[in-house]
Formats: structure tokens, sequence, C-alpha cells
């Protein structure tokens, strides 16, 4: 069964999160005596499990992307029965080898057709690498933004924009790379290594603007749960 639901916060609370008293899940708000859970810092799996657990009433802090429609994936079982016929045939592959159903056991000689007759290794296309800087901006009013992160995705290089908003990449990158822009309570951007002629890429602008964070009741909204048709079933056995 595939379950399909949306989470909003009807009348968001207008207390701090960071005020409230920690808990192990989030934090208990002394204004409404419940505990606010802090499903901000979780994946979005994680909220898929939570929810699939819990469907009474909870107060969550979130943030502003999270509030969205969410999809459980499908997993269908195996019939046990088919594992045991797929052994069975194994077993026979092993006992009588596709040679002894063969009709003509006279093999053909092979004759390799080379590619290549000259032997001669293809030359790679040269790699061309580059410089990367730019400045990072507030996406509202375009105040440069200090202290934001620029990793290149997939590795452990990066570096910092400086109090004008303005960083330098450390390393030459190829064209394909990927810098994540990120920093707790903004949204993450990245940025893609284009062709270019040029050594030195001057990325003008990268907007970036505040991830909000929203507090209060959350209310789940069920927009449909499917059964399996019987095609489904009929395709979960294979």
């Amino acid at each position: 069964m595939k379950r399909r639901f949306h989470l909003s916060i009807k009348k968001p609370c207008t207390q701090k999160f960071n005020e409230l008293t920690s808990t192990p899940n989030g934090g208990f708000c002394q204004s409404c005596q419940k505990e606010v859970i802090d499903f901000a810092t979780m994946t979005e799996l994680e909220i898929l499990s939570y929810f699939s657990r819990n469907n009474g009433k909870v107060c969550g802090r979130f943030r502003a992307r999270q509030m969205k429609t969410y999809t459980q994936p499908v997993v269908y079982g195996r019939n046990r029965s088919w594992k045991w016929l797929g052994l069975g045939a194994i077993g026979m592959v092993t006992l009588f080898p596709p040679s002894v159903f063969s009709l003509d056991r006279t093999t053909a000689p092979q004759t390799e057709i080379s590619a290549n007759p000259d032997n001669k290794t293809p030359l790679k296309a040269s790699i061309r690498r580059h410089i990367v800087k730019g400045k990072v901006v507030d996406a509202h009013d375009g105040t440069p933004l200090p202290g934001i992160n620029v990793v290149l995705k997939g590795s452990t290089h990066g570096t910092v924009t400086d109090i004008n908003g303005d960083f330098t990449f450390p390393i030459e990158l190829e064209e394909g790379d990927i810098l994540v822009f990120s920093f707790i309570g903004m949204d993450t951007k990245e940025y893609k290594v284009a062709e270019s002629d040029a050594y030195v890429i001057d990325v003008s602008m990268v907007t970036m603007t505040c991830d909000i964070d929203l507090l209060g009741e959350v209310a789940v909204e069920e927009l449909y749960s499917s059964r399996k048709g019987f095609w489904s079933k009929v395709k979960a056995l294979f």
C-alpha cells in the first residue's frame, strides 16, 4: 500500500525554538505545555518514518521547504515459492551443462576483429581545469553573505566567503564539478562548472535565501492510499 500525505502548519507559533527547554527530541514549550519535535534536522525518510508510526497531533519545528507532500515508497514482498523454482533451475544447469543439450558439438574457430588495427592507443581529450571565484549575496536585497560554506561535492575540499561575500576556490576544478553553497538556516545552492575557454571562471552572483523556521501544530492531510492491483501483485512475484 502506498500512502501519500501533505504536511502543513495552519497557525504558526510565535515562540522561538532556541528559547524552548531542550529535550531529546526537540524542545518543551512552556506556553502550550507540549514538546516540540525538531523535524528541521530530519531527512525526508526520517519524516516519513515518524508520521507512519504517529498519526496523532504533534507540534513541530520545520523548515519552510519541508511543508510539502510526501509519498511513502511501495515495498512489495516476494513469493518464496519462486525462490525454490529458481534454485531448482540452477541445480538443473549444474547437473546438465548447456553442452549436453547442444546438437552441434563442433566449435567453430572464432576470429577476433580488432577495432584498432594499427594497435595505436587513442588519444584522450585534454581535461580543462579552471579557477572558480565569485560572490554570494542575499536573494532579497543583494547584501553580501560572509561565512558561506563552499564545498566541492563528494570531497573535503572547500572554503568560506569573506566579509564581502567573495570566495576563490582553493583548487582547480574540472568541467562538470559541482560546488555546494550552504549555511545553517539558509537554503542550499549548487553550481556546476560549465565548459569554458577561460582559465578563471567568475561566478558573478550566487543568490541564497533564508530557510524560515515554522513552529506549530502539524496538520497531516491524507491525500490517498492505493492498494496493490492485480498486475502489481503479479509483477511482485518476479
